[in-house]
């Protein structure tokens, strides 16, 4: 079984036990994007053909432990179809999980065709594998139509916020990023103005995901869907862990020491002999928004990530002290349509 098909058939249980990093630097105005004005703001939608792009799970490059991923703008072997949500700085992005109408019209099929055979003849210069990746592009080109991806993922978070609303079938999902908004975190220097920036950022993007929603309402395609869910989402204050920064982790020992005691106690009962730790440094943390699909309908997940450091004995007989970094998954939640970690936003 494939990691993508251990990660549909129970995407908590992967989620625990593989950190994902889908870290991609943000993108400018334009691009994959078509531009939605209000009088005082502006928001970014994802064209209808750009929302599916292609996917492999990655060893991380961020550290040991967990995946990061390789994106294609184009189908390649051994990458799968996913919906995926860029990210911008002090913006907010949305993409609808349904496939783009487009991708049933001819013309732009053939023209899309064209697009992807220049981009494999430039990408691919032995012959072999040239027709090896054009080949399997064109058998997707056939059925495109019939394209529905299973996963969603969005830009790893360190800060953002992310919205969902609509239907089970049909959500949609918004990506904001606040970090101008009245101060960047550098400049804090005690954990009550820590405390009050977070909120006031969290607060800003959720103001702007109701803006975008409301002034520039998206529904569902087929009219016959079941009503749509509330709307719910996370924040920094799920996924942080419990801040990015570990300038700040001095204000939040008792957070930092039951992340570290979690950690301990996940790691020994996965082993066989238990280890000892001491020295345990919390480097930096992040979390990862993902969806995905099963019988039609669609849930939504986060995973609370840290990335650490800490001396571990492993020595059976006598003591064996070494230094190990790397990924762990602090909490893996399904947070909508009807998860434990969603908060209503209506």
């Amino acid at each position: 079984m494939s990691l993508v098909e251990k990660l549909i058939e129970d995407p908590i249980e992967f989620g625990k036990k593989n950190p994902m990093h889908p870290n991609t630097p943000p993108i400018g105005p334009g691009g994959w994007s078509k531009e939605k004005r209000t009088q005082r703001d502006k928001f970014f939608q994802v064209r209808g053909e750009d929302r599916i792009v292609w996917f492999a799970f990655t060893k991380s490059f961020h550290g040991p432990g967990g995946y990061s991923f390789d994106f294609s703008e184009y189908p390649k072997p051994g990458y799968e179809p996913v919906y995926w949500l860029p990210w911008g700085m002090n913006q907010i992005y949305r993409t609808a999980l349904r496939p783009s109408r487009k991708f049933e019209d001819e013309d732009w099929k053939t023209e899309y065709g064209v697009r992807m055979f220049r981009d494999t003849v430039e990408k691919f210069s032995d012959t072999s594998e040239r027709d090896t990746v054009f080949n399997h592009r064109m058998k997707v080109l056939e059925d495109l139509g019939n394209l529905r991806p299973k996963i969603f993922f969005t830009a790893a978070v360190n800060g953002c916020s992310v919205f969902i609303e609509g239907t089970e079938e049909e959500p949609i999902v918004y990506h904001a990023n606040a970090s101008d908004h009245l101060a960047g975190f550098d400049e804090v220097d005690s954990a009550e103005l820590f405390t009050v920036l977070r909120w006031e950022k969290i607060q800003h993007m959720e103001k702007r995901y109701r803006e975008f929603s409301e002034s520039h309402a998206k529904g569902p395609r087929n009219p016959n869907l079941q009503p749509a869910k509330p709307s719910g989402g996370v924040n920094m204050g799920h996924y942080l862990s419990p801040v990015q920064d570990p300038r700040f982790h001095k204000w939040f020992s008792k957070e930092v020491n039951e992340i570290a005691n979690k950690y301990v106690e996940d790691v020994n009962r996965a082993k066989f002999i238990w280890s000892s730790y001491k020295e345990f440094k919390l480097e930096e943390g992040v979390g990862t928004v993902y969806g995905v699909e099963k019988n039609g309908k669609w849930k939504f997940y986060y995973q609370k990530l840290v990335f650490i450091t800490v001396m571990r004995d492993d020595g059976v007989f006598k003591s064996d002290w070494k230094k190990v970094s790397h990924w762990h998954t602090v909490e893996c939640e399904n947070f909508w349509p009807d998860g434990t970690g969603r908060f209503n936003l209506s």
